[in-house]
């Protein structure tokens, strides 16, 4: 069967990832997950993430049960994304103040980017599987920033919504000394890999 045929899911609202999901040509629909991310006492940051994708995708298998053709099978793709630095988990800072922090923290420093992603396929008779629950990590490296950098890059506003205070898609760009990985992971999800775990679920 080709993956044209089934009806294909992004558990997910992030314009970031619905742009790279774009890329691979494919009919797609958005559901915004009903899953709390929540980091548990002395969880790591790649259980961490793996767990954030499950909960995910399994969080609206139920609703695409429900409005699933009854001719058609469905997959679900779900991702979760953080930084790891020195072992911490960073996530999406909660004011202007940590974001402050994370970016001296990670400044001229290499640091990981993990993200969790979960495909889950539904057949038609409302039978779900997962097929995959994997991790992507990138390294990347800041550059030194200075004071009136981190103000500055603050005062736009982009750092609030992001894990680690930084989008490497926008203005974080320029902060970026140096990237060993993929960069659409970093971004949010990893599209090549992504992609080959939805051939796998034709077979």
């Amino acid at each position: 069967m080709l993956i044209q045929n089934y009806r294909l899911v992004l558990a997910s609202t992030s314009p970031r990832r619905q742009n790279l999901f774009q890329l691979l040509g494919l009919n797609f629909d958005c559901i915004d997950p009903i899953f709390e991310e929540k980091l548990r006492d002395d969880e790591e940051a790649i259980p961490y993430v793996l767990r954030n994708a499950k909960g995910k995708a399994e969080s609206i298998v139920c609703s695409c049960r429900n409005s699933s053709s009854s001719a058609k099978q469905t997959l679900i793709i779900a991702a979760d994304t953080v930084l790891e630095l020195d072992g911490k988990v960073l996530q999406k800072p909660k004011s202007e103040l940590e974001a402050t922090m994370m970016l001296q923290s990670l400044a001229a420093r290499t640091h990981e980017v993990h993200t969790g992603y979960c495909i889950i396929k539904l057949n038609a008779d409302g039978e779900s599987c997962i097929i995959e629950n994997k991790v992507a990590s990138s390294q990347v490296t800041l550059k030194e920033l200075t004071s009136e950098d981190i103000a500055s890059y603050i005062a736009s506003g982009e750092p609030m919504d992001k894990a680690g205070a930084y989008g490497i898609q926008g203005l974080g760009l320029s902060f970026v000394e140096s990237l060993n990985g993929s960069y659409p992971n970093v971004m949010g999800l990893p599209i090549s890999q992504v992609y080959e775990g939805l051939l796998k679920s034709l077979n």
